[in-house]
């Protein structure tokens, strides 16, 4: 099997690439996330900057009048049985959306290494918790994904700040919804179009800096809101296979420039949601629920993601 078809396999497409060779060393998320939830070495402590805990007695641990914990690394937990506080996991920066006299404000120089996080509402809810407190480095945020926005140029601003400040061996990551932006109509052309002109700048501007650049996934979306999922008749579950098919047209784009930049790396976290085919509201294993809404990550789900998200760029040398 070809690189390239590796790629379109990891990606969840249908359609080939043709005969070129992807270098796709850095695609190992789906073997990454299996292992993560599948680790039977509980007695075992974890050697990793990316954890506050030993696993000793985890598979026991509760939640209090919720679940008992059963997946890998379900949580940072002080001690078996106990969350981190979420005010104290869940630290915000305000959020830069779409204002174009904040891009300098949003996206100072920093003659530290510095993380630069670009995207939309996902990216800030769903992301960015965890890449705080994954990485040791200043962290920066500018949310814009809306293709009316497109109008006043505003990412134009955002990658022309870039610019003057992006140092080499900075890191950016970009991520947005996969889905339309409503998350359950099909994308229209000129969202795809906004999408791929705001990707394929930033891996224009990270080539040209000799940034790192990494592309986050994004979340399963459940068929209703979390809050409406136990009325009767409800049900918020999905297959992996449906939402790789409410995601095919933004992955197709992310696979051509994923070819065409073999150093960008990708991390889909969506496997983590999803168990046995299946994608419904809670932190699988459990019954511990890991929505907000019907795409944006709560508390627990962002503190949920943030171990293996960190462990994964910890293994691509990136923090």
């Amino acid at each position: 099997m070809t690189c390239c078809r590796l790629l379109v396999a990891f990606l969840g497409l249908a359609s080939s690439c043709g005969a070129s060779k992807v270098d796709t060393s850095h695609l190992n998320l789906s073997r990454l996330a299996r292992k993560a939830l599948h680790l039977d070495q509980q007695a075992a402590a974890l050697q990793s900057r990316c954890t506050c805990t030993k696993r000793t007695e985890l598979a026991s641990a509760h939640v209090p009048g919720q679940a008992t914990l059963v997946a890998g690394k379900p949580f940072c937990v002080k001690k078996p049985g106990e969350i981190e506080s979420d005010t104290l996991f869940y630290r915000q920066t305000a959020e830069c959306f779409g204002f174009q006299d904040k891009v300098s404000e949003c996206l100072p120089h920093n003659s530290a290494r510095t993380l630069y996080l670009i995207g939309d509402c996902h990216a800030f809810i769903n992301t960015q918790p965890g890449l705080r407190k994954a990485a040791s480095l200043p962290l920066y945020f500018y949310g814009n994904n809306l293709p009316e926005n497109e109008n006043t140029n505003i990412f134009q601003t955002v990658i022309d700040r870039l610019r003057v400040v992006l140092k080499p061996n900075d890191l950016v990551v970009f991520t947005e919804i996969l889905t339309s932006d409503d998350s359950q109509s099909p994308s229209t052309p000129k969202q795809l179009d906004s999408f791929k002109s705001r990707l394929t700048r930033t891996v224009s501007l990270c080539a040209e800096k000799h940034a790192q650049l990494v592309i986050m996934g994004d979340t399963p979306a459940l068929h209703t809101q979390a809050a409406l999922c136990k009325l009767p008749g409800k049900n918020c579950s999905s297959t992996e296979a449906n939402i790789l098919s409410k995601q095919k047209a933004k992955r197709e784009i992310l696979a051509s420039v994923l070819q065409s930049s073999p150093s960008t790396k990708w991390f889909d976290y969506q496997p983590l949601f999803c168990a046995n085919g299946v994608c419904d509201q809670f932190i699988p294993g459990t019954n511990i629920e890991a929505y907000a809404d019907d795409d944006h990550l709560n508390k627990k789900g962002a503190q949920y993601l943030w171990p293996f998200m960190c462990e994964w760029l910890d293994s691509q040398k990136l923090l």
